[in-house]
């Protein structure tokens, strides 16, 4: 149990203190804001529709942040908390969802392969009957044919404390448990109703969470949707470095997959012009399936 009275096992999130300390964040902190206030070429201001600040994708393959990024993946407070999670310390990798938000807001969601990205659904999930399933939410609750089950989690390290703020992670505990608990929570028809428990981590401390589970950021009120924003990193700021680990399962190559090409679809304009979600996502998908099967 952690000090916000909320365990991973039977919650579906956790917080682990003290994984890097204040003066490392603040480290991390300057190399993440100069970054995205020098207009580093894989910022993006309208990603997912306009949610307001500033947003980075797939900061593990982006040169000027992968210092930072290893800073957090270095952490052996970590990754002693994912080996506990996840079965041991070699049974686990970091996955391809690793991202900065910087003064976003967020709507209720699930970190989960959904929507018009279900194609990349592992193939290999079977239902209760043993038979491929089919559920495009309920596979996410079944098992591969080799008994492994689901276990992805997101990993978020929040920039500035938050002790006394209520600006960091909103969550919806035990929503993760199976589909029908998801769609009560992104219904307000669950036990924590529309405004879920609000965390306050300190600075240094990560917030770990089922990807299942359903969480939103910071309310549209502390959102920076100034059309023409500009980053100061001299001002406060709410920002956020998310990475994404998961079991060496199938389920992991699926979401490995998808928020791999997602990335891909935002960070690369020559693709589809950054748009993620039309008909030009649509058909890279296909083209990304057909040559390169899960």
């Amino acid at each position: 149990m952690d000090a916000h009275g909320i365990e991973y096992s039977t919650d579906g999130i956790t917080v682990v203190r003290g994984v890097l300390t204040p003066a490392q964040v603040e480290t991390l902190r300057s190399t993440i804001y100069d970054y995205v206030a020098g207009g580093g070429d894989h910022v993006r201001t309208h990603a997912f529709g306009d949610h307001g600040g500033w947003y980075v994708g797939g900061v593990h393959h982006i040169e000027e942040l992968t210092h930072a990024v290893q800073q957090l993946h270095a952490s052996a407070r970590l990754h002693r908390a994912l080996s506990k999670l996840m079965g041991g310390s070699r049974s686990y990798r970091m996955l391809s969802r690793n991202e900065v938000y910087i003064d976003r807001y967020g709507t209720w969601h699930a970190d989960t392969v959904i929507g018009k990205y279900i194609a990349y659904q592992a193939p290999d999930a079977r239902g209760a009957d043993g038979q491929k399933c089919r559920e495009p939410l309920g596979c996410l609750w079944t098992k591969l044919s080799n008994g492994e089950t689901y276990n992805v989690a997101t990993v978020a390290l929040y920039l500035e404390d938050h002790v006394n703020s209520s600006q960091a992670l909103h969550a919806k505990p035990r929503t993760h448990v199976n589909a029908r608990e998801q769609l009560k929570g992104m219904s307000h028809r669950n036990a924590y109703g529309r405004e879920g428990v609000s965390l306050h981590p300190r600075l240094g401390d990560a917030v770990i969470f089922d990807t299942r589970m359903i969480h939103r950021g910071q309310d549209l009120r502390h959102a920076n949707m100034d059309p023409n924003r500009k980053f100061q990193p001299e001002k406060q700021h709410r920002g956020l470095l998310s990475l994404t680990y998961g079991r060496n399962n199938g389920f992991s190559d699926s979401h490995d997959r998808c928020f791999s090409m997602r990335t891909r679809l935002v960070g690369n304009l020559t693709l589809c012009g950054g748009a993620w979600d039309g008909p030009c996502a649509m058909a890279a998908i296909r083209h990304d399936l057909h040559t390169n099967p899960l």
